[in-house]
């Protein structure tokens, strides 16, 4: 594990004079950044198996072709055919790179105290060069979360927590749990930083501590905190943000107290709070760029600039997270309502635009460059993959591919 230690003094001149931004000039460039593929395909073999495989896909003249890539498949990805979108939601990805956790299938097990097996998640990180898997550090289950060694507990990945972040690294979840079975087994939270170039990773303090010390927070009613799996990484890899609660268990019922979204800086190895957003939040996304969080507050839906610190009030709904690929830097593109039209909405500008289209959408996602978007249109005869030229109401649509149909698509950042 990376330890790295900074003296006094030095924390204090760092908090003066660099609070909320990234020295982007000091980013090293990912030394393979460059990425030709625009898809990434999911395939079911033709017999009905629910195991699928995955491939990067090129379109020549409407053909579709397919170069394999790995036999690996996230935790969310056994769904049925036709409830494909839970994979897209299972993958982060920039600069080829892909992260998530895999299936339970191809996870370690645990065995409880009733003798019954698990899965022990286990987050990777895939270059989609190569199809190359690497396992993320797995911490002591025991050591690094505050136990005496024989603490029968087990270590894994956060579901849904690894990102892939622009600077290079891989931040994730790592969490800790009792082999007990119960669903109040007491998990324990920490945030890691992974270096993909020499494999050394950073990791952060569990933050119970730190949540149960906000005043809104009364540690004796709830003893435990977590961190959510939506965290967002800065563009230059420093920060992470996040989403905290507390939480205990009072007469066999689960408590929870309201979310408090935290900042922590990996160079100064400390938790703070993003003051300006209130307590009692829920996070939706980020965009594209890493700068503007989207969360809710009282009904409400706001927009936090991580680079000024500011707040701002979005009118109206700015879209749910879903999935990294229907995000830009501007905001959110969502399945149509009603059925032909897109609904594009920009939580910059605070506009939405109405795209009409022919047939009904399925998953929409947007291009690379995020200036176009693309849809399935998919029924038991078909299954074609279209694209709108711009994100504006006077947008064309074309029929991009018609695709196998035991074929399903995601966009390549």
């Amino acid at each position: 594990m990376k330890k790295k230690l900074t003296s006094l003094p030095v924390i204090i001149i760092l908090l003066i004079c660099c609070t909320l931004s990234c020295d982007l000039e000091n980013i090293s460039p990912d030394p393979d950044s460059s990425f030709g593929y625009e898809f990434i395909a999911m395939h079911w073999d033709e017999d009905g198996s629910e195991r699928p495989h995955f491939s990067l896909m090129n379109i020549s003249d409407g053909e579709s072709q397919f170069t394999h890539l790995t036999d690996v498949y996230p935790h969310a990805s056994m769904a049925s055919q036709s409830n494909f979108h839970s994979w897209k939601g299972s993958f982060h990805q920039a600069n080829g790179i892909l992260g998530f956790t895999l299936h339970r299938d191809l996870s370690d097990t645990y065995t409880n105290n009733f003798g019954e097996e698990g899965p022990i998640w286990t987050g990777v990180w895939m270059d989609m060069r190569d199809g190359e898997v690497h396992e993320l550090p797995r911490l002591n289950p025991c050591a690094d979360f505050g136990y005496d060694s024989g603490c029968n507990r087990y270590s894994y990945t956060q579901i849904g927590s690894v990102r892939i972040g622009k600077s290079g690294h891989v931040f994730y979840v790592a969490m800790s749990a009792y082999h007990s079975a119960t669903w109040h087994d007491e998990p324990r939270y920490r945030l890691i930083r992974l270096d993909r170039q020499s494999g050394a990773y950073e990791v952060a303090p569990l933050i119970s501590s730190w949540t149960l010390s906000q005043p809104e927070i009364n540690s004796d009613r709830y003893g435990l905190a977590r961190i959510d799996d939506k965290i967002f990484p800065s563009a230059c890899g420093r920060y992470v943000y996040g989403r905290t609660i507390g939480w205990g268990i009072s007469g066999g019922s689960l408590i929870a107290s309201g979310g408090i979204m935290f900042r922590y800086d990996f160079d100064n190895e400390e938790f703070t709070r993003v003051e300006a957003v209130p307590y009692r939040i829920d996070l939706n996304y980020i965009t594209a760029d890493d700068r503007y969080i989207i969360y809710r507050y009282d009904r409400d839906s706001y927009r936090y600039d991580t680079q000024t610190g500011q707040v701002a009030k979005i009118d109206g709904h700015p879209g749910t997270w879903m999935y990294q690929v229907n995000v830009n830097n501007f905001g959110v593109i969502n399945d149509p309502f009603p059925m032909r039209i897109l609904g594009y909405r920009n939580v910059v500008d605070d506009e939405t635009t109405d795209i009409s289209i022919p047939r009904q959408a399925r998953r929409p996602m947007f291009s690379a460059d995020g200036k176009k978007a693309y849809f399935r249109y998919h029924n038991c005869e078909m299954n074609y993959l279209l694209r709108v030229s711009n994100l504006t109401e006077e947008a064309t649509v074309d029929t991009v591919a018609k695709l196998p149909q035991n074929i399903r698509v995601m966009t390549i950042r």
